[in-house]
């Protein structure tokens, strides 16, 4: 076996393992899972897991933020559609949460575990203080608003689009609500394109008439910007 095939061998068992832990860490959490199981599932000896990821938190922090750096992707690889906008990012993004329904749920699951690892040795950044997405959603935003928006201002408005489109992604995805739509079709389906098209207009609106409101986010703007090295 070459350097190369030894190189791809390796990389191919890591994703081997990341792919099983994101299954049971989703499914079993933290603590209900070992690295024992996750070993036994992926087919791999206790020494594979250890090599590639040292222990069990730095395994989950991976996990999540492999997850996380996929949604990203996608998010980005929808905005550089031709002629997409930030509403057209919404809905997209929605409908991109709405096909993949079971693993954002997954994400929300990671995300959410009561003993998430924070590891001291995590360079700032690799953490997330913005949603996947921020830097794709502030492109457009620049774009199409330029100063009329000013940066921290942005950043709420971005969060708030993530927040809707969030909700709106795991409420339409619970079997609870789909039943509902079927069931009482008077009712309406209220989380939907349409819906979701006006809160983003709303919230871009009230950034526009109002951005001298936004002087707290300041900070925040600081940090991201930061921790990105920009």
């Amino acid at each position: 076996m070459n350097a190369l095939q030894q190189a791809n061998s390796k990389e191919s068992t890591k994703e081997k393992i990341l792919n099983v832990a994101y299954e049971l860490f989703s499914r079993k959490g933290f603590d209900g899972t070992s690295i024992r199981d996750i070993a036994k599932e992926a087919e791999v000896n206790l020494g594979a897991v250890n090599y590639h990821f040292q222990s069990k938190d730095r395994l989950y922090f991976e996990v999540f933020q492999h997850s996380i750096k996929w949604v990203d992707k996608q998010i980005t690889e929808i905005s550089d559609k031709k002629n997409m906008s930030v509403l057209k990012l919404a809905v997209e993004t929605l409908n991109f949460f709405l096909q993949n329904q079971n693993a954002m749920r997954n994400i929300f699951k990671l995300f959410l575990n009561d003993n998430f690892p924070m590891l001291d040795d995590i360079p700032k950044d690799q953490l997330h203080f913005c949603p996947p997405g921020e830097e794709a959603f502030m492109k457009l935003l620049q774009k199409e608003y330029g100063d009329k928006i000013p940066p921290q201002a942005q950043i709420w408005v971005i969060k708030n689009i993530f927040s809707l489109v969030n909700h709106f992604g795991l409420i339409s995805s619970t079997t609870y609500y789909q039943k509902l739509c079927k069931e009482i079709p008077q009712a309406g389906c209220v989380f939907d394109e349409t819906s979701i098209s006006h809160h983003v207009n709303a919230t871009i609106e009230y950034a526009l008439a109002n951005p001298e409101k936004f002087d707290h986010y300041k900070h925040l703007y600081e940090v991201i910007k930061n921790s990105k090295g920009k």
